[in-house]
């Protein structure tokens, strides 16, 4: 998945989801701050952070007075996450985080990465991470449901549920670390430009569409062209599941 990143390093904020200053970004700034009840004195670490933009707006939004410390293993996006002030970029994967025994934290942050994690060597991270939480802290796992309403072409949508684990599978896992989960559900209603999302799906903005080759990638868009054809605008709804948990 490094390489799919790195790739996708000069482009990564250009999708809908990820665009900077958006009102979908501040929406789900709003509901993270929330969840993890971050307050100003808090330190908190955002484990596969992107470009860092999103740690940014979290600090900004919560009036964090601590750098966010923000993990990544891609360079092109941990270069990107550099340029932000506010963050103390690290470049690490998840797996080294969770056993290094340095820094405890009030909060820790895996947004849309925790199906990235090996199945083999999820259950020890999740008790690393835990064993880096003070005792009021709390860490969050945003992720989504194997049931999805994207207007992925039919391939895409018939791999999605293999790549993205049911949320059931990482509750299990947390709470076997020791930790009380409390699952939440956000459901934002998107609408996006058809010419803007033919232009991700084409770009693969998510690790989904880097499954296919090129040929493959262009059936695909080319069934969306056909399915959209004189729609301007695709509406939908983005269900994301919130996991947190604390001890």
């Amino acid at each position: 998945m490094q390489e799919h990143y790195d790739a996708l390093a000069d482009s990564y904020e250009s999708a809908w989801f990820y665009q900077t200053g958006s009102h979908y970004q501040s929406w789900l700034a709003e509901r993270v701050v929330r969840a993890l009840r971050l307050e100003p004195q808090h330190r908190m670490a955002d484990l596969g952070c992107g470009t860092g933009s999103f740690s940014a707006l979290l600090a900004e939004t919560a009036g964090l007075r601590q750098p966010v410390l923000a993990v990544d293993n891609s360079p092109g996006l941990l270069a990107a996450a550099q340029q932000h002030p506010g963050l103390e970029a690290h470049s690490q994967d998840i797996g080294g985080f969770a056993v290094d025994r340095g820094e405890s934290f009030d909060a820790l942050l895996l947004k849309e990465v925790v199906h990235h994690l090996p199945e083999a060597e999820r259950d020890a991270i999740f008790a690393g991470l835990a064993a880096r939480l003070r005792a009021t802290g709390r860490l969050l796992c945003v992720t989504r449901p194997q049931k999805i309403d994207y207007p992925f072409f039919e391939a895409a949508l018939e791999l999605w549920p293999s790549l993205q684990p049911a949320a059931e599978i990482f509750v299990a896992g947390l709470q076997a670390a020791g930790l009380r989960v409390d699952v939440q559900h956000q459901v934002y209603p998107a609408q996006v430009e058809t010419a803007h999302w033919l232009d991700m799906v084409r770009g693969r903005f998510w690790s989904t569409f880097s499954h296919f080759d090129d040929a493959q990638l262009a059936l695909g868009v080319a069934e969306l062209e056909q399915r959209f054809a004189g729609e301007p605008r695709l509406c939908f709804e983005d269900r994301l599941i919130f996991l947190v948990a604390q001890r």
